[in-house]
């Protein structure tokens, strides 16, 4: 068929690559943690097929049809291609599941700035170009650095609104309650629990904790207090070194 073309005087060009040999859509992370009021920037990549794809057109009255195989039968699209058109980049389309929690924008060929809004949840990312889409998760999370399957502070906050002044756990999380008090969550060594026998001996965990952190329980000199407790049931183990109060 290309060959009787040439014969009778028809230009036939032939163009390797372009957008059909695109096979996916690849984002350089698909699991992503983020904090509230942060933003991170995602990259996207095109994959394509190995080896090289080689489309035929043929030209007539200086526009270019694209000639088409399929199980030997040989067609000639009747809608012109522009070849011009071809080495661009495909459109790409970038959409939130949940836009209250996860806002995205394509900013620049290749990149997706994620911002997370004030509220905390998962959401879907997808990211979506020539007939091929890839999607990621992203979850907002109150505080990082812990394994919430394992200890979740989130689960023993007071009532009210409250404000998160520290929300790394790495770094001892902070928060402030509607009456002004900070509340702090931080990892204490294993081997400061001499008296408690188990993870459920509740009455010997608090009373190790106490003297632990006896030297803080009246404040500073200059304050004057003297601080009392608020406990919630629980304590788990995180390593084998640290047990963490929720």
């Amino acid at each position: 068929m290309i060959s009787d073309l040439k014969e009778k005087g028809y230009t036939i060009k032939e163009v390797t690559g372009g957008t059909n040999s695109i096979t996916g859509i690849a984002l350089s992370e698909e699991d992503i943690t983020m904090e509230r009021n942060t933003e991170k920037t995602v990259t996207y990549t095109f994959v394509y097929s190995d080896g090289s794809t080689v489309r035929y057109f043929v030209e007539v009255d200086e526009k270019d049809y694209e000639i088409t195989f399929n199980n030997g039968e040989i067609k000639v699209n009747t809608n012109e291609t522009n070849l011009g058109e071809m080495d661009k980049e495909p459109e790409v389309t970038v959409t939130s599941s949940n836009s209250d929690i996860i806002e995205v924008n394509k900013t620049e060929e290749g990149k997706i700035v994620l911002t997370a809004k004030n509220e905390i949840g998962e959401v879907t990312i997808t990211v979506t170009g020539v007939g091929q889409s890839q999607t990621c998760i992203v979850t907002v999370e109150l505080f990082t650095g812990i394994n919430a399957s394992e200890t979740n502070p989130a689960g023993a906050l007071p009532e009210g609104n409250i404000e998160v002044i520290e929300s790394d756990a790495s770094k001892g999380i902070v928060i402030k309650d509607k009456n002004d008090r900070e509340w702090v969550w931080v990892e204490v060594p294993k081997t400061i629990f001499t008296t408690a026998n188990s993870s459920t001996d509740y009455t010997n965990i608090k009373n190790d904790l106490i003297t632990y952190a006896g030297v803080y329980r009246k404040g500073s000199a200059t304050q004057n207090l003297s601080f009392t407790d608020e406990w919630y049931d629980g304590i788990v183990q995180v390593g084998e070194d640290i047990l963490i109060i929720h």
